[in-house]
């Protein structure tokens, strides 16, 4: 371990015993456009927030990948998002976290190997859904989210790699090629830390990369600071266009943010309202790919632990 990795685990421990030790956090960050907060929390006393310095592209096996830089604070986490979720979790977030955790519990993967993309702390993961795959890989660049992953599912033998796979369009190959049995999972990544520029060609990507896989996400569509109709029972598939669902849940002149991802997983679609703080909700969808030879890519189903 360098010294800047041994840094940046000695700061994800004081924020751990912050965050512990806060019954009632003085600050939090404000509402912003996207799920995990755009602006930055006080870290906290004795906090240092230190990137570790290393070269952001190696060479394995004879193809250029882009390694996670880990970081404490992040336009899509970070310390600010932990602070929301201590305070937060278990009031404004317990329905959709539970919606969350009733798709997860639908979603089966004939695979016992499992690629988490953004879980952060696993807020609206569910320990009985990690308990089923013999393997838990998380790309995951916030140091203190891993440590807290470590604590709230001590039972999972969390292994996490490096991997960039949101850097660029090559980033849905890069997975296949990484993990060529694992089922995917985006955990409401892609509409915050994708960069909107990128979508179109990431969006392509994916569709073709990871066709032979069995993938799903949950993420962003739509967010605003005025609270929108109940989205729960509405059918995404009824809907040309986000702009289309957006007229739909605020009958009135609203500000609302797209986050380009409608529509992003071809099956199994549905939708969740998410307030996540008392003044800002997010519209949030689910889908799932099942590739059309459900054994192209898993072993057999007999293997999954249940």
């Amino acid at each position: 371990m360098s010294s800047a990795q041994r840094v940046s685990e000695q700061a994800s421990a004081t924020a751990v015993e912050v965050l512990e030790n806060s019954a009632c956090p003085q600050k939090i960050a404000p509402s912003g456009s996207y799920a995990r907060g755009d602006a930055e929390a006080d870290p906290g006393p004795g906090l240092l927030v230190i990137e570790e310095e290393l070269d952001s592209r190696v060479q394995a096996e004879g193809r250029l990948q882009r390694l996670l830089r880990p970081h404490l604070n992040d336009p899509s986490g970070g310390l600010g998002y932990h602070l929301r979720a201590l305070r937060f979790r278990h009031s404004l977030w317990a329905p959709y976290i539970a919606t969350v955790q009733r798709w997860l519990h639908d979603w089966r993967p004939p695979t016992d190997t499992l690629v988490v993309v953004g879980p952060s702390a696993g807020y609206a993961l569910d320990a009985a859904f990690l308990a089923r795959f013999r393997s838990v890989r998380a790309l995951e660049p916030d140091p203190l989210a891993r440590t807290l992953l470590r604590r709230r599912f001590a039972q999972i033998a969390w292994h996490f790699d490096r991997l960039d796979c949101l850097h660029d369009g090559g980033g849905p190959g890069a997975l296949a090629a990484a993990y060529p049995q694992a089922a995917i999972l985006f955990a409401n990544v892609l509409g915050q830390a994708l960069d909107p520029a990128l979508l179109p060609a990431w969006r392509g990507a994916l569709a073709d990369a990871l066709r032979l896989h069995h993938w799903a996400s949950w993420h962003d569509v739509l967010s605003a600071g005025t609270a929108p109709l109940p989205a729960d029972d509405l059918d995404p598939a009824a809907f040309r266009d986000a702009t289309a669902l957006a007229r739909a849940l605020w009958r009135t002149a609203v500000e609302v943010s797209d986050h380009d991802t409608f529509a992003l997983a071809p099956q199994g679609r549905a939708l969740a309202s998410w307030r996540i703080a008392p003044a800002q909700w997010q519209v949030v969808e689910w889908g799932m790919h099942r590739p059309a030879d459900a054994h192209s890519a898993a072993p057999p189903a007999a293997q999954v632990r249940q």
